[in-house]
């Protein structure tokens, strides 16, 4: 079985999200790629509507899910999906962050690494996720470091 896209693995997390209620953000990056992802919610599935908005609109405060440049949280999102390789800071205004990388990308996954190491030493809790024969499996889960549960 083949890896799942990263935009497969956003689709299945926002509809997650949605089943639980959890207004969500997502970070495409640039303008070009926040219109890609939301033609591709639009187009997807069309018969599993994914509402959702651009950033910059008077109703960004209602979008179930938010695409903006940057961490987009107008609507209270409470988990942001990262596609663009930024680094949210302050990390804590978000209950999670989902960081996509590109496993096949020796530039995706080390600058995914930097990241990684920058939020931990931030205190946040950190899981590392990577796919297996078309599943996704923890590989790793780890408290920040001084928290006691080391």
């Amino acid at each position: 079985m083949g890896l799942i896209s990263p935009q497969s693995a956003l689709l299945q997390l926002i509809g997650k999200a949605l089943q639980q209620g959890l207004p969500v953000g997502v970070a495409a990056g640039d303008p070009q790629h926040a219109q890609w992802l939301d033609d591709f919610l639009w187009k997807f599935e069309p018969d599993s509507f994914l509402p959702h908005g651009v950033a910059g609109g008077e109703f960004d405060a209602d979008q179930p899910v938010l695409i903006g440049v940057g961490p987009a949280d107008a609507n209270g999102a409470e988990l942001l999906m990262v596609m663009s390789g930024q680094v949210v800071d302050p990390p804590e205004q978000f209950a999670q962050i989902f960081d996509f990388a590109d496993g096949r990308d020796p530039q995706s996954l080390a600058a995914s690494r930097e990241r990684y190491r920058f939020y931990r030493e931030r205190g946040c809790v950190m899981e590392y996720w990577a796919q297996e024969s078309g599943r996704w499996v923890l590989k790793n889960n780890q408290s920040p470091p001084n928290s006691g549960d080391e």
